[in-house]
């Protein structure tokens, strides 16, 4: 199994131990995530209040490369990383391995914790955002076209 963690967000003890049992009653799935909820660093306070009632607040679905586990026969079945997309290339990936069939599954439980502070990539500012949004955008238009089949 393969699972990764950035070293600024927080695994919770159970997570590993809660996928590999869903993993072991469904082989089918390629792809497993839970939810993750953010957490906001004391030297953001102000942020954190801004941010309280919004969506951002509230634990998240969406597929978080910190959040997957997969075995690691699911690279040999769809293809490894793009090394040369940095900052965007596990989406790109999860896209790619979606769009050629792969089993997905997020679990309902929050098993990680995303923490912002001031040196978070997508803190960086609009242009280094739009440097990663960019192939993301073109890569999930790529997935919708191949899924119709136009």
């Amino acid at each position: 199994y393969l699972g990764f963690l950035d070293a600024d967000d927080v695994w919770n003890p159970e997570k590993l131990r809660l996928q590999m049992a869903r993993l072991r009653e469904r082989p089918e799935i390629d792809l497993c995530f839970t939810r993750f909820e953010n957490f906001w660093m004391p030297d953001l306070f102000e942020e954190e209040q801004h941010y309280r009632n919004s969506s951002l607040s509230q634990p998240q679905g969406a597929w978080s490369i910190g959040t997957l586990l997969t075995r690691r026969s699911t690279f040999d079945k769809f293809g490894l990383f793009d090394d040369g997309l940095r900052g965007n290339e596990n989406m790109i990936w999860f896209l790619r391995a979606a769009g050629q069939g792969a089993v997905i599954e997020v679990l309902t439980d929050v098993l990680m914790r995303r923490r912002f502070h001031l040196r978070n990539d997508t803190r960086r500012g609009n242009g280094h955002i739009y440097d990663l949004l960019v192939p993301i955008v073109k890569a999930w238009r790529d997935y919708q076209r191949q899924r119709s089949g136009t």
